[in-house]
Formats: structure tokens, C-alpha cells, sequence
């Protein structure tokens, strides 16, 4: 056993390589749609053999935003990197990931 608890396996990388052509983490859906007062639902699927760490948590952070950020060719990176820049106050929500 190592210094921090983890059982070593000898003649295994403790973090593989990403092959490449690797496909076999999946996040869905691909593009996210909300309206108000509607939720939506994030699917992770490892569909590989081997196992992937994601944290046991997942930070949401978010801010109001004016209507010239709500069509559809806004940039919602361009519009993070502007409230970043001028301090704009956000909120975060901190989720909790369990394994099935």
C-alpha cells in the first residue's frame, strides 16, 4: 500500500495513457436547452474498460445575464470571460455524485 492508502498493482499504470482515439466517456445531452421554471437532466456514461475519475462533486457557477446574452449566437465563454473581467458578483451550487 502506498503512502495515501491506494493499493499499488504492480505492472499497471496508475494513470493510463488516453488512447488516441478515445471515446469511451460520454456526456449528454451534447447541448444543454433550459426555459424558465424547466430542469434538465445530465447523463455521465463510461461506456470503456477502463475506469474514469470525475470528481464526487460538481460546481455550478452562475450570474443574471441582460437579454443581449440570451440569443441564440451569444457566446456563453465570451459572456464568463467579460464577468470575470469586470468582478460581476456569481453564485455557486455544489452537488454531491453518487455511484450506482
Amino acid at each position: 500500500m502506498s503512502e495515501c492508502g491506494a493499493i499499488e498493482s504492480f505492472g499497471m499504470d496508475e494513470f493510463p495513457k488516453i488512447p488516441q482515439n478515445y471515446t469511451g466517456f460520454h456526456v449528454l445531452p451534447s447541448v444543454i436547452t433550459l426555459k424558465l421554471n424547466d430542469s434538465s437532466t445530465i447523463t455521465l456514461r463510461n461506456s470503456s474498460n477502463f475506469p474514469v475519475l470525475y470528481k464526487d462533486r460538481f460546481l455550478i457557477i452562475y450570474t443574471l445575464v441582460g437579454m443581449q446574452w440570451c440569443i441564440n449566437d451569444a457566446n456563453a465563454l465570451l459572456c464568463w470571460q467579460r464577468a470575470k473581467a469586470q468582478q460581476i458578483p456569481t453564485k455557486t451550487i455544489i452537488l454531491n455524485a453518487k455511484l450506482k
